[in-house]
């Protein structure tokens, strides 16, 4: 029911470096592209790796893999990009949901994102706690009626 490839997901389809903190099974902290971590600070970097990059749109319009319904987004500082580069597919009613995990550091991150999933048709069902953030939190967005 899930398909993993071995690519990297951005904004905007290209061929870049994969940066990486270490190449340890399920470690965290990559970025494609420029070396930012999550803070937008330099990452540092242990091991990089050519890549091909697609935006989710492009890659389904590409490759029309099976459509996805709920998709999670947590890759520490790419999750604004990967939003702006999905705003087609989240227009389809098909997707019911999307969870995305924001740092508190990024900026306006969290605006942009809930501006593309309202764009299509998607609720912020969990806004930041009224106490203030957490480091980085994960947001809910939901189709009405799921």
């Amino acid at each position: 029911r899930i398909w993993p490839y071995c690519l990297a997901i951005s904004d905007e389809t290209k061929l870049d470096m994969l940066h990486m903190k270490n190449a340890y099974f399920g470690s965290a902290q990559c970025s494609f592209g420029e070396r930012v971590n999550q803070w937008g600070g330099e990452l540092d970097v242990a091991f990089e790796q050519a890549s091909i990059g697609f935006s989710v749109d492009a890659f389904i319009v590409t490759f029309n893999p099976p459509f996805p319904n709920r998709i999670k987004i947590d890759v520490d500082g790419l999750d604004g990009a990967i939003a702006r580069g999905m705003t087609r597919t989240v227009r389809d009613e098909r997707v019911r949901s999307v969870l995305i995990e924001i740092d508190q550091a990024r900026t306006g991150e969290l605006e942009e994102v809930t501006r593309i999933m309202a764009e299509g048709g998607l609720e912020l069902r969990n806004p930041p706690p009224a106490g203030g953030w957490i480091e980085s939190n994960n947001f809910c967005f939901t189709r009405p009626g799921f």
